[in-house]
C-alpha cells in the first residue's frame, strides 16, 4: 500500500476466476461475501488509527459476482476510487438471492448502488461493432488522456462501508 497507494482482495478462486470468468452458485456467493466482509472488518480494525487511509470499501458486483472485492486506498488512489463508479438514479437494492441472514449483516453497512461498466475504445470499433453497441446500454466518455470510450453497462456494483457508532444507518437495501 505504501508504494502504490492501494491494496485490494479479489475473489481469484479457481475454477471461477479464469480467462473466462464463471459465476459461482448462490450458496458459494454467500460464503464468499462473508469472507469479503471478514477481510473488510480485519482491515478496518487495523487502519482505524491511520488517517492516511481515506478509502476502505467492499464492492459487491451482480450478476458478475466474481468481480467483487475489498479495496483500501490513500491519496490520489483514494480519490480515483471515490469517482470510479457512476451511482444509479433509481436503486433497486441488494440482490435477494443473498438471503435474509446475509442481508441482515449487510444492513450494518451503508451501500451505494452503482453501474458496473467496462470501457470499449471508440477507435477499436468497426461500423458493425458500433451498430451492435448502439443496441446496448452505454454512455460515451473520455479517459484522462482524452481517449474516447463507450462505457457498456454489465450489471450493478454495490459500494459499501461500515457505519461508525456515531453515524445513523442509511438503509438503502
Amino acid at each position: 500500500m505504501r508504494r502504490f497507494g492501494q491494496e485490494y482482495v479479489k475473489l481469484t478462486i479457481d475454477p471461477w476466476y479464469r480467462l473466462v470468468k464463471r459465476q459461482p452458485p448462490v450458496w458459494l456467493r454467500r460464503e464468499m461475501t462473508l469472507a469479503l466482509l471478514d477481510v473488510y472488518e480485519s482491515w478496518r480494525r487495523k487502519v482505524e488509527a491511520l488517517p492516511e487511509v481515506e478509502y476502505l470499501r467492499v464492492w459487491l458486483s451482480w450478476p458478475n459476482f466474481i468481480d467483487s472485492q475489498v479495496v483500501m486506498a490513500t491519496g490520489r488512489q483514494a480519490q480515483h476510487y471515490q469517482d470510479v463508479f457512476l451511482p444509479v438514479a433509481e436503486p433497486k437494492g441488494l440482490p435477494s438471492e443473498l438471503g435474509p441472514q446475509l442481508l441482515a449483516r449487510l444492513s450494518e453497512f451503508e451501500w451505494q448502488e452503482c453501474l458496473s461498466e467496462y470501457p470499449v475504445y471508440k477507435d477499436d470499433l468497426t461500423a458493425d461493432e458500433l451498430h451492435w453497441l448502439f443496441k446496448r446500454r452505454y454512455r460515451p466518455g473520455r479517459l484522462y488522456d482524452g481517449t474516447e470510450v463507450y462505457w457498456i453497462e454489465q450489471g450493478r456494483v454495490w459500494v459499501g462501508q461500515k457505519l461508525t457508532n456515531k453515524e445513523a444507518p442509511s438503509m438503502n437495501l
